[in-house]
């Protein structure tokens, strides 16, 4: 027969808790495109390229996964793979991150990629620290689980609701 609205509402609440549990993994596991990948997916690109919100979370997403190798989270922190974090970071500075170029908040990040000693530097430390990741971490989580678009009911129950006379 069919779908009740509460079932419905359901439905989109499981699959908003499972994004965001999965977005959360990658997170704390330091998992970048996997992270992206899920965010790009299930984040409209007109929310990503419009909302304020959208744009410094991303912002500051990136700027973790930059710093990710010497992290407090990662339980094999090194200086190895920082050159490459910091060129990935650069090269979004380059592109997607320009966007936020002029605001006074992200100006002291463009400098980021040229620090040499990020552990010392005292504009950068707290970056690696546990409380920065933590209150980061909620943020999006925070975001995710209360953005309208992410809870969207799948294409193929709106055509079975259409077809069932459900709407």
């Amino acid at each position: 027969t069919g779908f009740g609205p509460l079932v419905i509402a359901a439905m989109g609440e499981h699959v908003r808790r499972q994004v965001v549990q999965q977005v959360m993994a990658a997170f704390d596991a330091g998992r970048e495109e996997e992270l992206f990948a899920l965010w790009e997916s299930y984040v409209p690109p007109l929310v990503r390229k419009r909302d304020r919100t959208c744009l410094k979370l991303e912002f500051y997403v990136h700027i973790f996964f930059a710093v990710w190798p010497m992290h407090a989270l990662n339980p094999n922190r090194s200086t190895a793979g920082l050159s490459r974090s910091m060129a990935s970071f650069r090269a979004y500075l380059e592109s997607n991150g320009a966007a936020l170029s002029s605001n006074a908040e992200f100006l002291a990040y463009y400098a980021l990629p040229y620090v040499p000693q990020l552990t010392e530097h005292p504009a950068f430390r707290e970056l690696l620290t546990l409380g920065w990741a933590g209150a980061l971490r909620t943020r999006v989580a925070d975001f995710l689980g209360t953005m309208p678009q992410l809870a969207g009911e799948p294409k193929l129950l709106t055509v079975y609701k259409s077809y069932a006379g459900l709407t």
